[in-house]
């Protein structure tokens, strides 16, 4: 006789349900209207056939316009040629992760509070480290400052 667990998955959508939707970017949604230049370009670029993912550490030529904004607006340089990179611009969050897991966290623990998504959790392990979760209560997904610094000092 074989038994099956269940699983519990953590509600994700919580968080997502707490967001106004003039700022909901949760899951790749959003109820702000492209802006009229922005929508042309966008238009352009998908007419042109460049409407796929690109390398999770972004094309090189837009990293090299980011590189020289940061510089002339924002006083930051930095090399966008550089490797490792100290530029990375992903098509979405999910790339960032991925990027960074590999190369920050390769056999490290890394705090992921709950709700999340699991494979932010997986994508820790795909590079040999491990989630320390922190659970967030209640409907406002509330901090516990104390549960906090407890997994923290367990993981130093």
């Amino acid at each position: 006789m074989q038994t099956t667990t269940k699983r519990t998955q953590p509600d994700i959508r919580a968080i997502a349900r707490l967001i106004p939707p003039s700022g909901n970017l949760v899951q790749g949604q959003s109820e702000i209207a492209l802006h009229p230049e922005l929508a042309r370009a966008l238009r352009d670029v998908v007419g042109a056939g460049l409407n796929h993912y690109s390398f999770f550490e972004g094309v090189d030529d837009l990293r090299r316009a980011v590189a020289t904004k940061l510089s002339l607006f924002n006083g930051v340089t930095v090399d966008p040629d550089r490797r490792p990179l100290e530029l990375i611009i992903t098509p979405g969050a999910t790339g960032g992760l991925i990027t960074i897991a590999h190369t920050y966290l390769k056999g490290a623990s890394a705090i992921v509070f709950e709700p999340y998504y699991p494979y932010h959790k997986r994508t820790l392990e795909t590079a040999d480290g491990r989630a320390e979760v922190v659970k967030l209560h209640g409907d406002k997904l509330a901090l516990d400052v104390d549960e906090l610094r407890r997994v923290c000092r367990a993981g130093a």
